[in-house]
């Protein structure tokens, strides 16, 4: 829980498809990952003409939780976000609901959830603090963690459609891309013209867990979200250790002075826990 750096961390962000790993955390807490679902055309034709990216869901498909789960969380894929929300409830406004009640219950309070597809919505902010929160929780959800550390991940076939092979948006984990991290070993994106573009990864170093939060890094080809994560990473691993500073039961090199004693002026102490 040490904080290393922080940077505006309670200013107003835009999440876009991080916020899919509030989505994640409601849909794992309410139905198993090998639930069979049936898509529904009247859900899937909500996206019809918002541009958002899909994995081509078509009506009758079955495909299980687990799989709509991965369609959503490595490629982002916003049909499978409607899908798996109006799978849990009864509609995607009940839905966002569980998604506040979540955020309320993990002491998000800079955070406001209004929609339960990864597209921007001016009245679904977070802050990097709130994100911090949030991805402690999704991360430590094994399932999720599982899904998110894939760089590949395959879809068998359905009843409807051959099997999908989908690349995980996060490219500190994928050793075909320059900005390939070894440390990485989990994360989530999300992108918008408004929020910029977002990272929330995990690297693991020498037995201790690192998390980086990038928020509104520019929408511009550099990819300067996955640049900054690796440098930051790169800094706090060489910058900082852990170091025991004294064991349990170890005499302390100093004394204490003694007030009301005949028998001495000073007595020594040692550590009572290590340190």
């Amino acid at each position: 829980g040490d904080v290393l750096y922080e940077k505006n961390i309670s200013d107003r962000i835009y999440p876009a498809s991080v916020s899919y790993l509030m989505n994640a955390l409601v849909v794992c807490e309410n139905v198993s990952l090998d639930d069979v679902v049936t898509v529904k055309r009247d859900v899937v034709s909500r996206l019809s003409g918002t541009g958002a990216i899909v994995a081509n869901l078509t009506d009758g498909e079955q495909i299980s939780v687990r799989n709509l789960l991965a369609c959503m969380l490595i490629s982002s894929h916003n049909d499978a976000a409607l899908v798996l929300a109006c799978y849990v409830s009864d509609s995607p406004e009940q839905f966002i609901e569980l998604m506040n009640n979540k955020a309320k219950s993990l002491g998000m309070t800079d955070t406001n959830y209004a929609t339960t597809v990864g597209l921007f919505n001016e009245g679904q902010y977070t802050s990097v603090r709130d994100l911090y929160k949030l991805s402690t929780a999704a991360f430590a959800n094994a399932d999720i963690a599982e899904i998110l550390s894939n760089s590949r991940y395959t879809v068998e076939a359905t009843n409807k459609s051959s099997k999908r092979i989908l690349t995980n948006t996060n490219r500190l984990i994928d050793r075909t891309t320059s900005h390939y991290y070894k440390y990485a070993v989990m994360g989530k994106t999300g992108t918008s013209d408004v929020s910029g573009r977002c990272v929330v990864s995990i690297a693991d170093y020498e037995g201790a867990k690192y998390m980086c939060i990038i928020a509104g890094s520019p929408s511009d080809g550099k990819r300067d979200d996955f640049i900054d994560s690796a440098n930051l990473y790169r800094w706090a691993f060489t910058g900082f250790e852990y170091k025991t500073v004294i064991n349990q039961g170890e005499q302390v090199p100093i004394s204490a002075e003694v007030d009301l004693s005949w028998e001495v002026d000073t007595i020594t102490l040692t550590a009572g826990q290590s340190v």
